[in-house]
């Protein structure tokens, strides 16, 4: 990838970070990464210290080229927004994470690269920015972070749906046979929950708590059925809650929502398996 031509991108005027620049040098980093990484195992922190090495050589390589062609030279705080900007895109989520990160936002919801739609905790909607330059982009990135996920998976027009678990739960769906590449990222805010919590917070009645109580006890199927962000895991979760300690539990999932096994204060044994793609084998 060239440096000098990628830099010539348009800049995004929130930030002021060159998103083309930063997908080129991503592309880099990662490939210096795997170079330095082969035949060794390194734990995430090492990881991340490596990768800063390495982008921050990049940059000095940039600034250098910059100065030798007459570019103009990034200031101290732009090249510190874009090593933080190529941080995110190689560990963590590019120009999703700013969205991840902010405590105000529950939902996700994007329908090709430039239509983004949030919704706070409190059920507010708003646009916000792009979180790539095309679909493709996004949709490349996307299979980036498929590849590096602990259960490595892959996102292609032969694999068209995607779901990931991201760091800190938050739980990632994405679809490429849609009319535009659309993803959907839902964060879970109530980890450990009750009836007794439910009923606290207005979700149920005391006496449909009771009766869902003596069901999961009288060791009866229940099914949990409810439109999108209706509170589907956050029930189970509480309903899971009324089982005995010490019953041996098992959850199948596409991705992990539940967490039981996370738990063990709650749950001592607990088998949780999760969805792995499949192959021609």
């Amino acid at each position: 990838v060239s440096l000098k031509r990628i830099a010539a991108a348009q800049q995004d005027r929130t930030t002021g970070v060159d998103w083309t620049l930063v997908a080129g040098l991503r592309v880099q980093a990662s490939e210096r990464l795997s170079a330095l990484m082969s035949g060794t195992a390194w734990d995430k922190e090492e990881q991340h210290r490596q990768g800063w090495a390495v982008i921050r050589q990049l940059l000095d390589e940039d600034t250098a080229d910059a100065l030798a062609s007459g570019r103009e030279v990034r200031s101290p705080a732009e090249q510190e927004a874009v090593g933080q900007a190529v941080f995110d895109a190689v560990f963590r989520l590019g120009r999703l994470q700013p969205l991840v990160d902010d405590p105000d936002i529950e939902n996700i919801m994007i329908t090709g690269h430039d239509r983004v739609v949030v919704e706070t905790a409190n059920g507010t909607m708003r646009h916000a920015d792009p979180v790539a330059d095309s679909d493709e982009e996004l949709a490349e990135f996307l299979a980036f972070l498929a590849a590096r996920s602990d259960n490595p998976r892959p996102f292609t027009q032969a694999n068209p749906s995607l779901h990931l678990m991201l760091e800190g739960g938050a739980r990632l769906s994405a679809a490429l046979d849609t009319a535009r590449l659309s993803v959907m990222i839902r964060r879970h805010r109530v980890g450990e929950v009750t009836l007794e919590d439910l009923v606290e917070w207005g979700s149920l009645s005391p006496v449909l708590a009771d009766f869902l109580r003596a069901a999961v006890r009288a060791r009866k199927s229940l099914v949990v059925s409810g439109a999108q962000g209706a509170g589907k895991t956050t029930l189970v979760r509480a309903l899971c809650a009324e089982l005995d300690p010490w019953e041996p539990v098992g959850t199948f999932e596409t991705e992990y929502e539940l967490f039981l096994h996370q738990l063990p204060n709650k749950h001592h044994t607990v088998r949780a398996w999760e969805v792995r793609a499949g192959s021609g084998e």
